[in-house]
Parts: structure tokens; sequence; C-alpha cells
């Protein structure tokens, strides 16, 4: 979902105390508009860090937000339609492409019939992907055969959905509910697709209209759907469906309202569902994203707080996943609306703690999407990029930007080596020319682990004269400084003492940073 358009300017700050670790962000308005503003303030050696590591994958061939993705019987991931170049308002696409794990490689195939964004997939039993709805009030599906490498209408939906979930289910069939939104009523309408005779049926009702919940398989067969939202309010709301009885019962309600949150299986036992937020408002694009996280219990049919991340993450949707090792891996979200972050956090089950995962070449905001790959690893793909020009207040249009990035994520069972330094974050110095973007370091506080993503990267983005320059450094630590930094200009440091940096540019010194080193 991307935030609409403000007709009245706000201040909207979220605040969260951890014992030591204190994080203020808000959304300022002033000459600049409205500009991010951030204090991180964290003692040396006190956050928990997931030892994980992330690299740049190889970029896809076209920017994509909001796409549909499945994973293939071979292994490859399977990519189609979104928004491109950027969020709602821009061009429905129809292209489609593949990703081969094993070689790192993207290569665009046979497109769609239909341009679809905010679509849904599901890989069939018999190999076959199916795509369904989209925005515009889409009704049709598709079929994509890996074989033949073809696509094929097969039967229509009968409602039209968007930000809808869909569900293999045990015998075959497959489940979509909810849905709706940007102009479409949200809907309480389940239907069930039948591969064999390529038709839809439409099933019992769900207790609520809603979209944006989660949807999760339970190991009896059953579907857990909580969450989602109404009218721009998040529920409590929390129902199992039984696909044999073609029934739904209503469990224990959550503890905090969960829209657009993530929601896995842990285990044979336990759902989780993380972040999201509580409610969104039209009017003056507020958001109340949720650090907040849930246990869900199969056996007592009941909600219980699983701990709080670090950060807020909102707009995460897909973009979640269950790591072979058993443990949760978020990454990005937003933290406040056309905010995306590149940092990430591991949930481990065992501990019920959340921990920083380091951070991705580029922030995954709402509409990007992560998963499973064949390899072990995590791949995180597209998405929206940061921007503030939507809130630069009257007569300014704003545009959403998707990316191509992708990330790889190794978890912590991984046998790969350790090395003295790492690929690691990107930091941009967004143009502030007209007043449409307040001059700020993007992100402007970043965890990095040595010897996993401890080579920093800053780009000026602006064409105003910037520098890098550090204040303060840990004990042992020599000083960096870019020097004069002209438009397109890079400068790259590797971290190698453990501790706490800040740095600042000596022509903005409102510009400041902090590179949180872990060992």
């Amino acid at each position: 979902m991307s935030a609409p358009t403000p007709t009245v300017r706000s201040l909207s700050f979220s605040y969260r105390k951890l014992g030591a670790v204190l994080l203020a962000v808000g959304l300022l308005s002033g000459f600049f508009g409205y500009a991010l503003a951030s204090i991180l303030i964290i003692p040396q050696n006190t956050a928990s860090v997931d030892h994980g590591g992330w690299i740049p994958a190889a970029a896809m061939n076209v920017a994509r937000s909001f796409s549909a993705f499945a994973t293939l019987h071979n292994g490859s991931l399977l990519v189609a339609g979104g928004f491109s170049p950027g969020g709602v308002g821009s061009p429905f696409l129809s292209s489609v492409e593949l990703y081969n794990p094993n070689s790192n490689k993207w290569t665009l195939t046979t497109p769609m019939h239909a341009g679809r964004a905010g679509a849904m997939a599901v890989t069939l039993d018999n190999g076959e992907v199916l795509v369904t709805g989209g925005l515009g009030n889409l009704t049709s599906c598709e079929l994509y055969d890996p074989v033949s490498n073809t696509w094929t209408m097969t039967g229509n939906m009968t409602q039209g959905r968007f930000d809808h979930q869909i569900v293999l289910l045990n015998d075959g069939r497959v489940l979509v509910v909810g849905g709706g939104g940007f102009g479409l009523p949200e809907n309480n309408v389940t239907e069930t697709y039948n591969p064999s005779t390529g038709t839809w049926k439409t099933d019992a009702a769900q207790p609520l209209s809603r979209t944006d919940m989660i949807a999760v398989k339970l190991p009896s067969g059953t579907v857990l759907v909580a969450g989602g939202h109404t009218s721009q309010v998040s529920t409590l709301l929390s129902a199992i469906y039984d696909p044999v009885a073609d029934t739904w019962t209503e469990t224990g309600p959550l503890i905090t309202p969960h829209g657009d949150a993530g929601g896995v299986l842990l285990n044979n036992k336990a759902v989780l569902i993380v972040g999201g937020y509580t409610a969104y408002n039209d009017a003056d694009a507020t958001i109340q994203y949720l650090y907040t996280s849930e246990i869900f219990n199969i056996t007592s049919n009941s909600w219980k707080m699983a701990g709080d991340m670090n950060y807020p993450r909102g707009e995460i949707g897909l973009n979640i996943v269950r790591l072979s090792n058993g443990q949760v891996l978020v990454p990005g979200g937003n933290y406040q609306p056309e905010k995306g972050q590149s940092t990430s956090e591991v949930y481990n089950p065992t501990k019920g703690t959340w921990s920083m995962a380091g951070t991705m070449s580029v922030p995954h905001g709402e509409g990007a999407m992560s998963t499973l790959l064949t390899t072990g690893k995590a791949l995180a793909f597209g998405g929206l990029l940061p921007h503030t020009c939507n809130y630069c207040g009257s007569g300014v249009t704003g545009q959403d930007l998707a990316t191509t990035a992708a990330d790889l994520y190794t978890p912590t069972n991984s046998t790969t080596s350790s090395q003295s330094s790492g690929t690691g974050p990107l930091i941009t110095m967004p143009n502030g020319v007209g007043g449409n973007q307040s001059l700020n370091f993007l992100p402007a506080n970043i965890t990095v682990v040595i010897g996993v993503n401890n080579t920093v990267t800053w780009v000026n983005s602006d064409t105003a004269l910037h520098t890098v320059t550090s204040q303060t450094v840990p004990a042992g630590a020599g000083s960096f400084n870019s020097g004069n930094m002209n438009a397109g200009a890079k400068f790259t440091h590797t971290f190698t003492v453990p501790g706490t940096y800040t740095y600042t540019c000596i022509f903005h010194t409102w510009m400041n940073g902090t590179v949180i080193v872990e060992a």
C-alpha cells in the first residue's frame, strides 16, 4: 500500500525505548517540505546482532514493486508483473522474469496476457503457476507452464481482488480470500480454484471484509487468517478456515491490530505475525507502524506477545522468510510513509528474541518481496525506494520509484568462511534542489558486522557539494574523510574496529550519520 498524498502537513513522531536503546523517528515540516529526522542512541557492544550476512545479488531486468512470485519445482523463482517505474499510478507490468539461484541470473521470459500489480501467485501440484487478480478490479487469472514457457488464461474469480491472500490447499485446490483497497471495497468472499476444471467456486464467507491480512496453512490443512484492515483501520480478528467442512471458526483475537503484517508458520505448533500498522489516515498520510510481533498457539487457539523488533516495520506483506535454520528473517519494510529501510532482523523462536541481521545494498520498502531459495539462502528483491516528494506540499507531484536491486542473505548456519571485510550498505545524499527533499544521509543510522558487511559506500546524489567527515570514532580506530564530493561522487570506507562512529557533512552541518560496528 502506498501512502496517499496528504492535504494537510503534519508532525508525526514515533518513540520506542528498549532499555538503553532509544529511537525517535519523525516527519518534520518546514522549508524543505517533509524531511526524515532520526536519532539513534545505542551503547557500544550491547546491540544484539545475528551474524548471517547480506551480499548484493544480480539485479532484475525491470524495476518492480507489488509483483507476484512463486518458486517453480526446478528451484527457479518466477516474478510476474508489478508496478514500474514506481508505485500506484505507474503502468501495470505484464513482463515476467526467472531467477536461477545457482547461477545468480535473471532472465526475461514470456509475458503475461495482462498487466498485473498486486496480484498473487502460487505453484500448483502439477508444476504450473496460477496468477490471480491485480489492481484495477481484475477477476482474470492466468496459468504459466514452465515446460512450454507459455501463459494460458483460465477461469475468472467472482470478485476482483488486490492485496488478497492465496494458499495451496492439501487437496490441490487453491484458496483466495479477502482483498480490496485503492477505491475497491474490502470483501469477505472466499473462493477456491480447481486445477482439474479450471474453475472457481464460491465458499463460506469469512467473518469480516478485509484486505492486507495474513493467511497461513496449518499442519492440519486448515488456514489461519488474521489481522488485515477495513476502512483504514486494522483488526484484531483471527479465524481458521476448514476447506473440507467449508466453515470459518473464530480464534482468540490478536493482542494488537496488525494490518499489512508478515506471517509465517514457525513449527507445527505456532504462527508468527510481525509488524504492519494499526491504522492509516488518508487525510494526512499518517501511519502507525508497529514494532510488535505475536505468536499464535495452534493448540490453545490463542495469541501471545512474542517480543518487539528493534525498528518499526510496516508494509511487510510478502517480505518475510522462514529460514532453513527455523528462524524468521524480516528484510526492510517501512518505518515511515514512503520510507523503506535497508536494515533487517531475525527472530529466534527458541530464545523468543529479535536480532539485527545486517544491512542490504538498498532499502526494500513497501511492495518488496522475499523468499527462501533452494540453496538455503534468502532473496529480497524489488519494492519502492525511500523518497519524500509525495510530501513536498501543494503543487508538487511525487513519484514512487521501484528498484531492480536484489540482495542475498546467508543464514547463521552457513559454512561460508569469514572474511576480514564484506560489501555493505549504500548511503545516499538525496537531491535537495528546489526544496523537494531535505538534505540528509539515507539511511542515516546503520549497523554493520565485521567480516560480513563492514565496507560502507556513500554516493552523492545531490547537485550540491558534500563530505563524509568523521566526528567521533572508537579508541584505536582512525578518522575518515571523503574530501569534497561532487555530484555522483562515491566514497568507500571499511570499518575494522568495533564501536560507534558518528560523521557529518561539513558544508551542511545538520547532516549527521551513525555507523554501529559489531565484531
